[in-house]
């Protein structure tokens, strides 16, 4: 017995893995630039070195976003003597990861 368009469906199904990756490095990278902007553009400012250390690093299956000041979680997270003031979370919350992957996702399939 043979099926109409098995092949081709087997076929796509194979390479489904080799698309989803690709696709979500590719949004990845995206989202980590995305990030990375926003976080320079609301980040406190002094004199300007906090803003400078921040950089990204992506790989295929992850990102980070570094602050390369030791006071960066200070302003961050606050201390007991000073508030937060949030650069990186909310620069991450507005880059919307979740959503940009499930729609890589979906393209990849199509």
């Amino acid at each position: 017995m043979n099926i109409t368009g098995l092949d081709q469906a087997l076929s796509r199904l194979h390479q489904l893995p080799g698309k989803l990756l690709e696709y979500s490095s590719i949004e990845m990278e995206k989202t980590a630039q995305e990030v990375l902007k926003t976080a320079q553009a609301i980040v406190p400012v002094r004199t300007g070195a906090l803003r400078n250390s921040l950089q990204q690093n992506t790989w295929a299956v992850g990102a980070e976003i570094l602050a390369r000041r030791p006071y960066a979680i200070y302003l961050e997270y606050g201390t007991r003597r000073m508030s937060a003031r949030p650069f990186l979370l909310p620069a991450a919350r507005e880059a919307d990861y979740l959503a940009r992957m499930i729609r890589a996702m979906q393209e990849a399939i199509q």
